[in-house]
């Protein structure tokens, strides 16, 4: 008999003062991350839905669903050790500017300690996107 379980979730989110195409644009394209994830050091394209990091922790491999026109930025992370993680990420309307939306689940050999870690870093990630979507347009954020 299939057992089902889930896992202990935290959503994270934050109010963008910026329309939806533009912080979707932004982040869909990695080569931006560099402008508000300090843990990246550099970024490079192999295909359209595929990327590389080179971050703090090693190598990284990111790869994006299917270009959508429903916000939806969720994105599989294979790290340097060959772990798969799936990052639920979205973009909606919150009036005139948007809501980032991201779903952390606690893989079962997260400690508590680590999960909390986890989630301060992705509340922190989400000031700093924020920030950088919000900033004056010259010609460096959105």
């Amino acid at each position: 008999e299939l057992r089902l379980s889930v896992q202990r979730s935290e959503v994270v989110h934050t109010s963008i003062v910026a329309p939806p195409q533009e912080v979707i644009a932004f982040l869909s394209d990695m080569n931006n991350w560099k402008t508000w994830g300090p843990w990246i050091q550099s970024v490079r394209r192999s295909s359209a839905r595929d990327w590389t990091l080179e971050a703090q922790a090693g190598p990284m491999k990111v790869r994006f669903v299917e270009s959508n026109s429903l916000g939806v930025l969720d994105h599989e992370v294979t790290l340097a050790s060959g772990v798969t993680v799936l990052n639920s990420m979205r973009v909606l309307p919150n009036g005139s500017g948007s809501e980032l939306v991201m779903v952390l689940f606690q893989s079962p050999d997260a400690s508590t300690e680590d999960f909390e870690r986890d989630i301060q870093a992705v509340r922190d990630d989400l000031a700093r996107i924020k920030k950088v979507a919000e900033a004056p347009k010259t010609g460096t954020g959105l």
